[in-house]
């Protein structure tokens, strides 16, 4: 199977409902033209708002309210680009996003949702949270339900008395009385609650939210927040332990901003969802203002957005003819009431009980479940699992992409055995010593496999992955080299992409005083960075041949990238897994050369795992060791995902090759043996020294993890509990 390479690019700003589908059916397409799709996202996650009610009453768990992005655009074969965008520039048609280069575009659209005007009054009290962003509502609420007090009443307050402040006043007093604790909830309204909708629901809610005994205060604005008072408008004064504040909504200031056409703020879209003025603009959801049929913001009319904005932006690229989107006047409404029960209106009619909630909960869970059954691009039933593509696909990127120890020792044996007096190590060290007469050089090269569709991202951990060879040996680099392997696409995409790892290159490069000073490019089958470093070795290098029996074994970074990332491939690691994994590959591990001379032997544990890498100390030095598995850290997520089944591509190998190892029984033993990319220090250090190490390390945002001990004996390790 051949991939077609990408001749035009579609950038989708936001990750909101609309977008969410815009990528499922994307990836439900068989036939798809040529396209290079990037979703930005400041998040690796959507929350679904329709479930926010359920989240805040305990009736869901968070995992049943959100959309995982890098599931879904792992599904879609789409790029996420987790960031916040500064501006859009029509004219060079190129999008800015903070702290990366820009991002050109052919058709870009834009689902950022508003946000809340509470930030005018968040300042004046930590009880006051806004109801968007959702993930950080839910969280602070979950911190607020832990808190106990003594002989009082907790007192929630929901300012704004739309249909989304009464859902989730309702959902609040639901959750107090499951908790069984004393409270009071108020809702604040600056005029009349539900003054948008009909009388006959009006009166409906009314008269539910008195039977829960949720206080109502209509025709009063808040003037200021003093700790936990309130101090409203009509001189009053009330006490709230939290507040949430659902009134009031804004447009992105960097949208108009922009000299994106908007009314009041809003972009402004004709039917086909597309600006008049930049026909390769669309805008949908709460962010856009759609001229021919202007309605309230609401999540619905995002959702049915979704199939119109997909197929008038493919169509463009196929030759097709758009189609008009006419939202209806008249939705819908199922609104939660609390006790697992809902009142429908809509249409003329109105019903209420337990059997609207369950309408509802099977409408939510199915819109969701769309998301959560798509299957990773790699695993799609319709392609030929036996194919060389799909083969291909299915080995993993980064260190787990490596040749085996096995494989790459038998080769290195066959190399003349007669050495160079100026090369002043043994293979088996992270980096060469060599003697140039005037001073000692350190070299090292290394190449990383595309293991993430975010060239930027790729670059700059490439670098720090390699950089960890010279770290390890005490030493500090000074140059650098580049060699890049580019897959196939339009010569303005692969421009782009081009950008991108070179400004990810510089910053790295910059951050570690590191100058760049040559490399080459070429065009391949898939992304690929290659990174040369040469640097002066001053003082006595760490090599691995110089632990000493009584250190301790000390690890710096947690373990279980190669897991992470051959989870992600089966689309079974969750988007935040991943995103945490990826920020521990991009930490720098150079704050340790202010301590390297308190260590007796270092290396960088990479593609040979923990075990393989510990066991090359172990034979170099001539001792043994001894680790405790309840020590070692581990990226979350990697214990469940073993218990899975999942293995990265050099697992086995990594496993089979290291006889000498004695193993108690652990759901974290496989861990042991996973290939890691751009893994942390694992460093051989007296007893009497590793104080100042934990302390300097803490301070560098590095972990200082005592694993273990190097013993006397035979090379080999021992893995206790």
């Amino acid at each position: 199977m051949h991939t077609i390479p990408p001749e035009n690019r579609i950038v989708l700003v936001g990750g909101g409902h609309s977008h969410c589908i815009f990528l499922k059916m994307w990836a439900m397409k068989k036939v798809k033209p040529p396209l290079d799709i990037i979703l930005i996202s400041p998040s690796s996650f959507t929350p679904y708002t329709g479930m926010l009610p359920g989240l805040i009453s305990g009736n869901y768990k968070r995992k049943d309210a959100y959309v995982d992005l890098v599931k879904l655009c792992n599904a879609s074969g789409v790029r996420l680009l987790i960031g916040s965008v500064d501006k859009i520039n029509l004219y060079k048609k190129s999008v800015m996003v903070q702290g990366r280069p820009e991002i050109t575009f052919d058709i870009i659209s834009v689902n950022v949702g508003i946000k809340s005007m509470a930030s005018d009054f968040l300042h004046q009290s930590e009880s006051v949270v806004s109801a968007k962003p959702m993930d950080k509502l839910y969280k602070r609420w979950k911190e607020f339900l832990a808190k106990k007090y003594k002989n009082r009443k907790k007192s929630v307050t929901i300012v704004g008395g739309g249909l989304g402040g009464l859902e989730l006043a309702f959902a609040v007093k639901e959750r107090l009385e499951k908790e069984a604790a004393l409270h009071e909830v108020t809702v604040i309204e600056r005029g009349k609650i539900l003054k948008y909708e009909t009388d006959n629901l009006n009166k409906k809610l009314t008269k539910f939210l008195l039977a829960k005994k949720i206080k109502i205060i209509e025709n009063s604005n808040i003037l200021k927040f003093n700790n936990n008072k309130i101090l409203l408008s009509n001189g009053t004064n009330i006490h709230s332990d939290f507040t949430i504040m659902t009134a009031g909504a804004h447009p992105y200031t960097w949208i108009e901003k922009s000299g994106i056409p908007c009314n009041d703020g809003f972009i402004v879209v004709d039917s086909y969802l597309k600006s008049s003025k930049f026909p390769f603009l669309y805008a949908v959801g709460d962010c856009a203002h759609l001229d021919s049929s202007p309605r309230p913001k609401a999540g619905v009319f995002a959702v049915r957005a979704g199939p119109y904005l997909f197929h008038n932006i493919i169509s463009v690229f196929e030759n097709g003819a758009p189609r008009k989107f006419f939202p209806q006047r008249n939705h819908l409404k199922l609104i939660s009431i609390g006790g697992q029960k809902a009142v429908s209106s809509g249409r003329g009619f109105q019903f209420s009980g337990n059997t609207i909630w369950r309408w509802k909960n099977f409408i939510d869970k199915k819109f969701m479940e769309g998301f959560s059954s798509l299957k990773p691009m790699s695993n799609k039933k319709e392609l030929d699992i036996n194919s060389r593509e799909i083969q291909k696909q299915m080995i993993c990127g980064g260190c787990g992409s490596k040749i085996g120890q096995e494989l790459l020792n038998e080769a290195i044996s066959k190399i003349s055995k007669k050495k160079n007096r100026n090369i002043l190590n043994s293979i088996g060290d992270d980096a060469a010593i060599i003697n140039n007469g005037l001073s000692k050089q350190i070299v090292t090269t290394d190449h990383l496999k595309a293991f993430t569709k975010d060239p930027w991202l790729l670059s700059r951990i490439s670098i720090i992955h390699s950089l960890g060879d010279i770290w390890a040996m005490g030493s500090k680099p000074k140059f650098a080299l580049l060699n890049i392997i580019l897959p196939e696409a339009s010569k303005s995409i692969q421009a782009n992409w081009l950008h991108e790892i070179m400004d990810a290159a510089n910053y790295t490069f910059l951050s570690e005083d590191i100058s760049l000073i040559g490399g080459h490019t070429t065009q391949g089958a898939e992304l690929t960075i290659g990174v040369t470093l040469l640097g002066d070795m001053r003082g006595k290098p760490t090599e691995i041949s110089n632990a000493k029996i009584g250190d301790k074994i000390v690890l710096t970074k947690p373990i279980g990238t190669g897991v992470i990332l051959a989870g992600e491939m089966q689309g079974l690691t969750s988007g935040q897994d991943l995103i945490n994994a990826l920020s521990w590959m991009q930490k720098s591990q150079s704050p340790l050369l202010e301590v390297t001379r308190k260590c007796n032997a270092m290396t960088d544990v990479t593609g040979f795992g923990l075990i393989g890498h510990l066991m090359n100390i172990c034979e170099a030095s001539s001792v043994s060791a001894s680790i405790s598995i309840n020590k070692v850290p581990l990226l979350e997520g990697t214990i469940e995902l073993v218990k899975k089944g999942v293995k990265s591509t050099l697992f086995s190998e990594n496993k089979g090759k290291n006889k000498n190892i004695h193993m108690v029984e652990d759901p974290a033993l496989d861990l042991l043996f996973d290939p890691q990319t751009s893994g942390g220090m694992l460093i051989s250090i007296p007893s009497k020294k590793i104080e100042d190490l934990q302390i300097h390390l803490t301070k560098s945002g590095l972990l200082s993890s005592v694993i273990g001990e190097i013993k006397q004996g035979k090379p080999s390790v021992l893995i206790n509990k």
